[in-house]
């Protein structure tokens, strides 16, 4: 049986820890960037990469480290 959860934090939950802020980031572009995440619906998809093209945020710049 899988199981999909959808939500691994909420919006009202603070991050303060640089390397926990880095994985979430990664998450969410990887999440944008991957057309078979269930996690995001595919309105929200579109929304996120328009997002990331406004801020020039292209995925070469995202994957260094």
């Amino acid at each position: 049986m899988a199981v999909h959860c959808r939500n691994v934090f909420y919006p009202r939950d603070s991050f303060n820890n640089p390397l926990v802020l880095d994985l979430i980031f990664k998450q969410i572009v990887n999440d944008t960037l991957s057309e078979a995440c269930v996690r995001i619906t595919r309105d929200e998809r579109q929304r996120m990469k328009a997002l990331f093209g406004t801020l020039s945020a292209l995925p070469a710049d995202l994957s260094s480290d």
